[in-house]
């Protein structure tokens, strides 16, 4: 690694990951100023006033990217690492063959310094809804849930199939997994994992051999390995569903109830972060 953020202080955390490519340091800024910033929790916990059976989850963003072949961009991003302290700077080529070792790299991070109590994994042109995310955390601490990982899953066979075309940017050679079908894995998009389940994969990544196409296939391999299935839950959401259409904002009671049952949405133009994080505001925090 080029660049860490600090160790988590304790195991009692919400850590969130997000892959992110080196360039794109407008859609980190935009998630640190929207639905990544702690503050929100803050306030989300002193408008609750419940009282809690255990101390409440501490949340902390972190971004992983790796390195640009161009070096005024690497001495930019080095100069937010040492700004934000929330940067992972890997020693490799940020790019599409990356993303693997990435999202690897990024697991074996939260193990080694945070053993965190929740583990979520996202991109960065997601669009997190922190408190139900918060919410479906300390449900699973508070209820001693063991072993979770929920996603928008891949179940159906189609769906695990892996590309065999040489020209598709998600070809696997046989060389590299010769099954018919992946097990069941989760949309790298965006997940959420308790902390024995990101312990268990991560102790199985040395004696399983990198598929660096499929990030999220991958991650299932390691699952399969430790006898995690993924549960496939609708809060996780893709823009180009039905009832996401370009009006959306000129229907605002439809869109604030939207909002309460997203819990990840994918394909978010970052410089509309802030526009969501105000209609979850409406939707989760005025009554």
């Amino acid at each position: 690694m080029i660049a860490s953020p600090t160790a988590c202080e304790s195991k009692n955390y919400l850590l969130l990951v997000i892959n992110s490519k080196v360039e794109h340091a407008g859609r980190r800024l935009a998630i640190r100023q929207s639905w990544g910033d702690a503050k929100n929790i803050d306030h989300f916990n002193e408008k609750a006033k419940t009282t809690k059976a255990a101390p409440p989850l501490k949340w902390k963003l972190v971004f992983i990217v790796g390195r640009s072949n161009t070096a005024d961009i690497n001495k930019k991003t080095e100069a937010e690492a040492k700004q934000y302290g929330d940067l992972i700077i890997g020693d490799f080529t940020d790019s599409m063959k990356s993303l693997t070792l990435k999202t690897v790299m990024a697991m074996q991070w939260a193990k080694h310094f945070c053993s965190p109590a929740i583990y979520y994994k996202g991109d960065d042109d997601v669009f997190v809804n922190p408190y139900l995310l918060y919410q479906i955390a300390e449900g699973y601490v508070r209820n001693n849930i063991k072993k979770e990982w929920i996603c928008r899953a891949h179940i159906h066979p189609i769906s695990r199939r892996p590309v065999r075309n040489k020209r598709h940017r998600y070809y696997v050679p046989y060389s590299k997994y010769r099954q018919k079908l992946f097990p069941y894995f989760c949309s790298g998009f965006a997940y959420v994992m308790t902390g024995d389940a990101l312990s268990s994969m991560v102790s199985v990544v040395k004696t399983t051999p990198i598929i660096d196409s499929v990030d999220d296939a991958f991650v299932g391999i390691l699952a399969d390995k430790v006898k995690i299935k993924p549960k496939h839950d609708k809060r996780f959401k893709v823009y180009d569903r039905y009832d996401r259409r370009p009006n959306r904002f000129n229907r605002p009671n439809v869109e604030i109830e939207l909002m309460r049952k997203t819990l990840a949405e994918h394909g978010i133009y970052y410089l509309k972060m802030k526009t969501y994080m105000a209609n979850t505001n409406k939707a989760m925090l005025v009554k």
